[in-house]
């Protein structure tokens, strides 16, 4: 039973509009161009991989030197989730951890290319 006063810690809906809440904050505040430059690489990696995660994403923008400076590395989960929107991509459901050193092994979403064009 919950005293009077305390916060209800376990709420799947709270908890689920304040995720919203944030992604929609990172995407307020991310770069036009960082949005727009990120987008193209997912389109450029859903067309050559079966499924991807944002490290692969991520390595084609470092690997190309081209990717303008974003503020916060966050910024790539509302951009995931707009290529989701438009049909780029579908959530597996499946994760993996992450390789890159600054994410601690965490772990990602393996996303399914609705996209790939697959190269005999």
């Amino acid at each position: 039973m919950k005293k009077s006063g305390q916060e209800d810690l376990f709420n799947i809906r709270e908890a689920r509009a304040a995720r919203d809440e944030a992604v929609e904050q990172i995407a307020r505040t991310a770069s036009p161009d960082f949005t727009a430059y990120m987008l193209d690489r997912v389109v450029d990696v859903a067309r050559s991989m079966p499924e991807l995660t944002t490290d692969d994403v991520i390595k084609l923008g470092h690997d190309r030197g081209d990717m303008p400076p974003v503020h916060d590395r966050r910024a790539l989960g509302p951009v995931m989730t707009a290529a989701r929107r438009l049909g780029l991509i579908r959530n597996t459901g499946r994760t993996k951890q992450c390789t890159r050193r600054a994410r601690h092994a965490g772990w990602l979403t393996i996303w399914k290319s609705l996209i790939y064009r697959h190269r005999a």
